[in-house]
């Protein structure tokens, strides 16, 4: 048996617990039972690792992985509050998983489906940019044709100008917009 003592078994297995919370908040794809299962193993294992003077500052995982946990949860204060604990029981900013490392160094971390679904509301942002763009065109090229209809040749530059106008209306439009 090697310094952990009787809890080598207990603090790989959570390990293995961390890299799994670790890849689901990568991935965003959070199974349900993985938090309740990891939380019910935890509550098991937890008191007594952290009470052993075998296991030191090893001991820092049962901090990591409910910091993990509570990031899984929605509650980031208590995950960064977590995360800053196993740094003074490990005594080292380099937790064992990214994501609990990332809690402590940037205030918003996304997880790969927050940051998929940014990237489609920007998307969307723009294709919608786009629609009005093509909006107001259409509009002046219907008045410049109406103009050129009702009026004849001589009011078909007072249409050209109109649709130049509504052109240009359509980009300051969507300059504005899309900042």
């Amino acid at each position: 048996m090697n310094a952990l003592g009787k809890y080598e078994v207990e603090i790989d297995k959570l390990r293995k617990i961390a890299l799994k919370l670790d890849r689901a908040c990568k991935e965003g794809e959070i199974a349900t039972e993985l938090p309740e299962k990891a939380q019910d193993y935890l509550n098991s294992v937890a008191g007594n690792i952290i009470d052993s003077k075998s296991v030191g500052s090893e001991a820092y995982i049962v901090y990591e992985v409910q910091a993990l946990l509570h990031w899984v949860k929605g509650e980031e204060d208590d995950s960064r509050d977590l995360a800053k604990s196993a740094v003074i029981v490990k005594g080292d900013k380099k937790l064992f998983t990214e994501t609990a490392t990332a809690l402590l160094d940037s205030p918003n971390i996304k997880t790969k489906k927050e940051a998929n679904s940014q990237q489609k509301s920007k998307n969307f942002s723009l294709t919608s940019i786009f629609i009005i763009f093509v909006i107001f065109i259409i509009l002046g090229a219907i008045v410049r044709q109406s103009m050129s209809i009702i009026a004849g040749d001589a009011l078909s530059t007072v249409g050209d100008i109109f649709l130049i106008v509504w052109i240009i209306k359509g980009i300051v439009y969507l300059t504005r917009k899309g900042k």
